[in-house]
């Protein structure tokens, strides 16, 4: 009931004018013009850009519009009409004609004698919890279809969140959890359900060792991100490889305190490639070594027949032959040793499996050399070879095995892609960039498709009839592993470029 003294009416003003909350007061006629609106509060400004006397005398229904919910509306005059409180949601538009979502309600305020005198309506601007909570709503529905594993873990490592990949994989055996025990699966729009008080590191992911276990949890105690792979098994099964990055998360409503709140472990699945990598890896061994000794027969066959030759003369001859006919027979000797003892040397540029070991590695004397190993194959097939580069001295940091290796594999492809092309010629060209180098190793070959040069890298993807489709797939994975990166840019029938961006290391003192 409410007191229609001045007084009272005074005290109700000055109380709705320092709520938060939008505040308009309409008589009670339903019927149009009505109801008419007498009073509203500071916050119903600000909330819909109208000052009081713009909108005194007038209807509440200037706030609707084409979004506006006629189903709400219909709902809000029968309830009304009977004095019943209601409550609702729906779209309504500012003085400036942008919508915004209102939530409210409205109650009727009645006279001493119990009749409907006027409706109090309270409001509130939800847009920004409205797009909150669809920003939220979307966010579950990636994580529910995403095919990573998603976990959630507090700083004991206890788990607070699973997603349904993670539990998909859990409930398949792989990780030896029982059904009952692991997070039961949640639709989009479910909020996570209860999880077991299971240790992240023992019994979802299992990082690789000791060493590494403790790299991550050194990472987290300083809220520090970490990046590795980690392994998800059992007993049964062979484990998975997983390509997992954690990160904190820290609450937004205690700033400042420097602790995360929990931390987020988001994880992809690359078993399948790393084993296709290492069958990669098996088969362009063999075809790499098979190409290379071919040419090193012949390379070796000359000196050591030289050798042979020098050392029978001397042999047969020794006494009759003057000083310095045996001097020279001997430098030849020396000298033909030497070229063996590069070509041996250069075999070393042929174990993929060891780990790189990155030095410092000047290019020009480095294709220099390259060039020289692979320049009788090249004139063999009429391929001619140039070299250039930008800055007298351009010095990379790579394993030269591993560099080596990419070489020969990029043009062992463009001597193929120069097979009856007429003046077939391959280039390399460096230049430095910032803190990178580029070296270009281009071919006037037959070139590659756009949609070839797609999946070019992709393991037993290949353009050639008798290739594996292993050679650039493992090149691209040496260079990646001397923090490296390969291109390609290619048109058919124009030729193709790959190129190869490394580190720069600091020139020599």
């Amino acid at each position: 009931m409410v007191d229609s003294t001045t007084a009272n009416q005074g005290l109700l003003a000055s109380a709705t004018e320092h709520l938060d909350e939008s505040v308009l007061i309409t008589d009670a006629v339903l019927e149009l013009p009505g109801p008419r609106i007498v009073y509203v509060n500071r916050a119903f400004t600000r909330m819909t850009g109208y000052a009081p006397e713009e909108v005194l005398g007038k209807t509440p229904r200037i706030l609707q519009g084409p979004k506006t919910d006629r189903a709400v509306l219909d709902r809000l005059r029968a309830q009304l009409a009977r004095g019943v409180r209601f409550e609702g949601q729906t779209i309504n538009y500012r003085k400036d004609g942008a919508p915004f979502v209102i939530r409210w309600y409205i109650e009727a305020l009645r006279d001493t004698d119990g009749v409907i005198r006027h409706f109090m309506a309270v409001q509130r601007d939800v847009t920004e919890q409205i797009r909150d909570s669809r920003h939220r709503r979307r966010l579950e529905t990636a994580l529910a279809r995403s095919s990573s594993l998603v976990v959630m873990f507090d700083d004991a490592g206890a788990l607070l969140y699973c997603n349904a990949a993670c539990d998909k994989l859990i409930n398949g055996g792989r990780a030896g959890w029982p059904r009952q025990n692991t997070v039961a699966k949640q639709s989009a729009r479910s909020e996570p359900g209860n999880v077991p008080k299971q240790k992240i590191w023992q019994g979802v992911l299992r990082p690789r060792s000791r060493a590494t276990l403790n790299e991550i949890r050194l990472q987290l105690r300083e809220a520090t991100s970490w990046r590795g792979e980690v392994e998800l098994r059992d007993g049964a099964a062979s484990p998975l490889l997983l390509d997992t990055v954690v990160v904190p998360v820290f609450d937004e409503l205690v700033p400042g305190n420097g602790r995360p709140d929990c931390f987020v472990a988001i994880a992809v699945d690359i078993t399948r490639n790393r084993r296709l990598e290492a069958i990669a890896e098996a088969h362009n061994l063999a075809d790499s070594v098979g190409y290379v000794f071919a040419g090193i027969r012949h390379e070796l066959g000359n000196p050591i027949n030289s050798i042979k030759a020098a050392v029978t003369l001397l042999h047969e001859n020794l006494s009759s032959l003057p000083a310095e006919r045996v001097d020279s027979y001997l430098e030849r000797v020396l000298g033909e040793i030497e070229r063996v003892e590069y070509l041996l040397d250069a075999l070393r540029g042929f174990s993929l499996f060891q780990a790189p070991e990155l030095e410092p590695i000047d290019l020009g004397p480095f294709l220099d050399r390259f060039i020289s190993l692979i320049q009788t194959d090249l004139d063999r097939q009429g391929v001619s070879t140039s070299s250039e580069l930008a800055e007298p001295v351009l010095v990379v940091h790579a394993d030269p095995r591993a560099l080596h290796q990419v070489l020969l594999n990029l043009v062992t492809n463009a001597i193929d892609a120069l097979a009856g092309r007429p003046n077939p010629a391959i280039s390399f060209a460096a230049r430095g960039f910032g803190e990178h180098v580029y070296l270009a190793i281009a071919d006037n070959g037959l070139g590659i498709s756009d949609e070839d040069a797609v999946n070019i890298f992709r393991p037993f993807f290949s353009t050639k009839h008798h290739g594996s489709g292993l050679g650039l797939a493992i090149s691209r994975k040496l260079v990646s592993q001397m923090n490296g990166t390969l291109e390609v840019e290619s048109r058919v029938r124009r030729g193709t470029t790959f190129t190869l961006g490394l580190d720069r290391a600091p020139k020599a003192p």
